[in-house]
């Protein structure tokens, strides 16, 4: 479960995580869980946050919903290295555990491949909305992050395929691993301790186009809720 894929650019190039589980009894419940059988169930040890268009058609996204219950649940601290930004509900979620004393983390790139400006001006409003106090941390790095990872108080994960994106959260075939383990949640963190270590953090307010950003942003919206005729 994760991002990497198969090219020389993620085996030489990318920030980006995968994790195997090793047993039918997790593809048996993977398989549940894409079919829509079976509910989330935040108090297994392990489980999946799945988006099925099939199941779930676009737009409503139950992965979302609970990816917004985890980061609301945060009570010290929310690491997260995401490839790609900008989906407002996830924003407004990120904004208030920093405003309720949360510390965060956010590693993303300091120039994405797609919705470049988009990915800055969240990271911008991030530090706008919050005041940026010492206990948010937004660093860019130069390599590309392909990385989808959400750790949440050094205790549960969220990894895999899903984006901080409306496409993500409703326009596309998702599927992460949630994981309440301790030991797997500070090998994550201190990994990307590493990755902050060789960012750059951001003082101050990120420079980006606005034009560009809410031209990303329509064009991200109007694809993930398409219009039926």
């Amino acid at each position: 479960m994760g991002g990497v894929g198969v090219g020389d650019s993620e085996r030489l190039m990318n920030l980006d995580f995968m994790i195997e589980l090793d047993g039918a009894a997790y593809v048996e419940r993977y398989r549940a869980r894409d079919a829509g059988k079976a509910a989330f169930d935040p108090g297994r040890a392990v489980d999946f946050l799945v988006h099925a268009v099939a199941v779930n058609g676009r737009g409503d996204c139950p992965l979302l919903a609970a990816r917004l219950r985890l980061l609301a649940s945060a009570q010290s601290r929310i690491t997260v290295e995401m490839a790609y930004l900008g989906d407002p509900r996830v924003t407004d979620a990120l904004v208030d555990a920093v405003n309720r004393g949360v510390a965060l983390t956010l590693v993303t790139g300091t120039r994405s491949n797609v919705i470049p400006d988009l990915n800055l001006a969240t990271c911008d409003a991030l530090l706008r909305r919050t005041g940026a106090p010492p206990r948010l941390r937004v660093v860019l790095h130069g390599k590309p992050v392909h990385s989808k990872l959400i750790v949440i108080d050094g205790a549960i994960v969220d990894l895999g395929s899903t984006n901080f994106t409306r496409l993500s959260h409703g326009g596309y075939d998702e599927v992460d691993v949630y994981v309440r383990d301790a030991e797997l949640a500070q090998v994550l963190e201190d990994a990307v301790e590493r990755h902050v270590a060789g960012g750059t953090l951001v003082e101050g307010r990120v420079p980006f186009n606005r034009l560009h950003a809410a031209l990303e942003s329509a064009v991200a919206t109007r694809q993930a809720h398409p219009k039926t005729t």
